[in-house]
């Protein structure tokens, strides 16, 4: 279903803030999940009272764990990142940063190129054992290995955000715009895909 909404800024600031690795339409889908989710464990009653303090210990525990791995997330993105050049970041960001998106079109990809689909010479010059290490069967041809949960990917996906916003933040105004001679309309300025 397509719709068109209207939501107030602030509130798309803040929700942003807690989600930055989501897109919009993906971001919308998550807040009503959650409100039909609230709705549904609303309606089997409260939490009775003599739960109240072993919950709220739990609570922690989880917060802090995915906590911990968020910031493993975050940290395996930095390493990442110092090992693959800007295209690879650039893909990423193609797919609005979002990382289980972007490995199943990797994946895809070598699969096609496997097949003599599409060329394979991008192949040689993809980390696949750098992505591997980071983002674990995600990145596997194979499937296999650990799976990294949705707080270690949230906090990869917002650190590789954090890295391609400051890179544009820092860049001398113009030198990373799209450039158009007049024989070639901004729209068919090529874009090295290959990669």
């Amino acid at each position: 279903m397509k719709l068109s909404i209207s939501v107030p800024e602030p509130l798309w600031e803040e929700a942003r803030a807690f989600h930055p690795e989501l897109n919009p339409s993906r971001l919308v889908q998550t807040a009503l999940e959650a409100m039909a989710h609230a709705e549904r464990t609303s309606t089997l009653g409260e939490r009775p009272a003599e739960v109240d303090e072993a919950f709220a210990v739990a609570r922690d525990r989880f917060i802090q764990q995915a906590h911990e791995r968020f910031q493993r997330g975050y940290a395996a993105a930095v390493e990442l990142a110092a090992h693959v050049d800007w295209w690879v970041l650039e893909s990423l960001a193609r797919d609005k940063f979002d990382v289980q998106q972007w490995t199943d079109g990797l994946l895809q990809d070598l699969n096609n190129a496997m097949a003599g689909l599409i060329p394979r010479d991008w192949i040689k010059d993809y980390p696949f054992g750098a992505l591997i290490k980071a983002l674990g069967s995600l990145a596997d041809p194979s499937g296999e290995g650990w799976k990294p949960d949705a707080a270690y990917l949230r906090g990869f996906a917002q650190a590789m955000r954090a890295l391609w916003t400051e890179v544009f933040e820092r860049t001398p105004s113009g030198l990373l715009d799209v450039v158009a001679s007049d024989d070639q309309p901004v729209e068919e300025v090529p874009i090295d895909d290959a990669r």
